[in-house]
């Protein structure tokens, strides 16, 4: 039975497979910050390198949103990479970033 459901269902798998809208259906698409928001959360990354302040950063994974709670270890204005205690964050990533 199951290699005739398999055969039976097999015309729309091929037009679109349904894993395919599954997944595109839960992927978040990467923000456009505005020129505020950029030097806002510029502005929060560095008092935390300088004064170790944890932050909530908000950020896209894989297309799904995640949220670390940490602090700034480094700042890498060239890839803009932000090294944090427990993980590496490209600035681009960022969906919001506030203080705590």
């Amino acid at each position: 039975m199951n290699n005739r459901e398999y055969k039976k269902w097999r015309p729309f798998n091929s037009v679109v497979s349904a894993k395919e809208l599954i997944s595109n259906n839960e992927k978040v698409s990467l923000p456009s910050l505005s020129k505020d928001e950029i030097t806002e959360y510029e502005e929060l990354l560095k008092e935390s390198l300088y004064l170790k302040n944890n932050l909530t950063i908000i950020y896209l994974e894989k297309g799904t949103t995640k949220e670390i709670t940490d602090f700034v270890i480094k700042l890498d204005p060239i890839k803009k990479n932000i090294v944090l205690s427990t993980k590496t964050i490209n600035f681009r990533q960022i969906l919001k970033i506030s203080a705590n």
